[in-house]
C-alpha cells in the first residue's frame, strides 16, 4: 500500500513544476515579442484562477 501512495503522489506532484516552466517560458516570450498584447492577454488571469479554485472541488 506504501508503494501505492508513493506512486500517486509522485505522479500527481511531477506535472507541476512542468507546468510552471511552460507557463512562465511562455509569458515571457510573449513579453519579448509584444508587451502590450501580453499584458492585455493576462487580465482575465486572476478571475480564471479563482474560477479554477472554486469549480476544482466538484
Amino acid at each position: 500500500n506504501i508503494d501505492k501512495i508513493q506512486n500517486g503522489i509522485g505522479y500527481q506532484l511531477s506535472p507541476i513544476p512542468m507546468m510552471i516552466a511552460m507557463t512562465s517560458g511562455g509569458v515571457l516570450l510573449a513579453f519579448i515579442t509584444n508587451w502590450r498584447l501580453t499584458l492585455v492577454l493576462l487580465i482575465p488571469s486572476p478571475f480564471l484562477a479563482v474560477a479554477w479554485f472554486l469549480f476544482r472541488k466538484v
